[in-house]
Formats: C-alpha cells, structure tokens, sequence
C-alpha cells in the first residue's frame, strides 16, 4: 500500500499526458508490426506516419534539449539520447520498406554486400552509443560539480521531487532578515524553480546548477513551492 501510494504522488501532469499519448501510439506500432504479416504495404504507412507523428511529438513539442543538457540524470538523459535515433530507424526501415514494396528488386542485379538501410541503422547505433559513453563521462563529471558547487542559503537537494525526500528544499524553513538577500541553488539533476504562493518572487526555471537570489524588503512569513513540482513546499521567515 505505502508502495502504489508513493508511486501515485510521484504522477505529474506530465506523467499522465506522456501515458495518454504514448499509448494509442504504442497501440499503432503493435498493430503495425502484425499487419505487416499479411499486409505488408499497409503495416510499413501505418508504421510511417505513426514514427513520424511521434518524432514531430518528441523532438518538436518535447523539445528534448535540456535533458540532453543535463547528462546527470541519467535515466532521462539515457532516454532523450536513444529514443529519437530508434524512432529515425523505424522510419527510414519503413519507407525502405514502402518503397521496395512499390518497386520490387530487379533479381537480375547482384545483390549489395550491404544494403543501405543497413548501414544507415549501423550509423545511427553508432551515434548513439558515442552519445550514451560520452553522456555518462559528462553526467559523472556534472555530478561531482554539483556536489563541489558554492555555498547558498538553501538548496534544492537531488531527487527533490520524489516523495520520500522530506525536504525538497533544504532547510524547509529559513530565517531571514529584513534587508537580507537569500541565495538558492539547485543541485538536483533536473529542472526546478523558486516561487512564493503570494507572487512575491519567482526564480522562472532553474535548470542544474542555476542560483537564485531575492532580496526581503519586508517582515513576515513567505511560503514557496517549485511550480514543475508543486509538492514542493518550503518557508522563509523575515523579521
């Protein structure tokens, strides 16, 4: 019970967009694949336009970027990194595949040593295991600077998102001054931000290793939270 409650915190409204959509498209790809037994031509469009609307989904909406940017998480980077090349594979197999249904091979030519979606799918492994090797040597060395990184007055510890960790934002509560200017610092491997429920301040999204600061001009109790992760909850007391 305490298990499927943790996993179902943890569900964003990012997580239950990526489900709903992912599905129907997971659904399409099986379907593709067995239509392709029997009908060949049918399975490669089908297999077609449903690589194409996921790649136009993933790299154009997703816009997997800032991941790629931050190789210290490593299961999102691993993902960024190996998902787009698999979706160009299945896409280019597919239009092969269409085409060579359309024009059938002349057998009277000799075949090639190696055909050229071959080599193309051998290409795109090779990119993206130099982009997982070099990823993970990047992710290690991002780790170790996080870690070593200056000093703030609070600190968004890693896997801050996750339901067990107590305190997000490190300490929960920080006592301040008026006058003072308080420092954040995000040391987790993914994007957060620093934004007071009164609209007071709001640090705009801090990727790994952003700071932010905000000056208290004013006594009282300031309450904040991380708008990617709104569990995220935190205080600082001015006096």
């Amino acid at each position: 019970m305490v298990l499927a409650s943790n996993v179902l915190l943890s569900i964003t409204a990012g997580d239950v967009f990526a489900l709903l959509l992912g599905t129907p498209l997971l659904t399409l790809y099986t379907l593709s694949l067995l239509t392709l037994w029997w009908r060949p031509r049918a399975g490669y469009i089908m297999s077609t336009v449903v690589s194409a609307v996921s790649l136009f989904i993933f790299v154009g909406i997703g816009n997997p970027l800032p991941t790629l940017a931050g190789p210290a998480d490593t299961t999102a980077f691993l993902f960024a990194i190996s998902f787009p090349p698999a979706l160009i594979t299945v896409l280019v197999y597919s239009l092969l595949g269409l085409r060579a249904q359309r024009h059938p091979p002349d057998t009277g030519k000799p075949a090639q040593t190696i055909p050229r979606y071959t080599v193309a799918s051998l290409l795109i492994l090779g990119f993206v295991m130099g982009g997982i090797a070099v990823g993970l040597m990047a992710g290690a060395t991002q780790s170790r600077l996080l870690a070593n990184s200056s000093p703030a007055d609070i600190t968004i510890v890693k896997d801050a998102a996750l339901p067990s960790t107590a305190q997000p934002y490190s300490p929960a509560t920080f006592q301040a001054h008026v006058g003072q200017t308080v420092t954040w610092v995000n040391r987790d491997t993914t994007a957060h931000t620093v934004t007071s429920k009164d609209n007071l301040f709001d640090s705009g999204i801090m990727n790994i290793g952003a700071r932010y600061e905000f000056n208290f001009t004013q006594a009282g109790t300031f309450q904040y939270y991380c708008t990617l992760h709104p569990k995220m909850t935190a205080e600082v007391i001015v006096s």
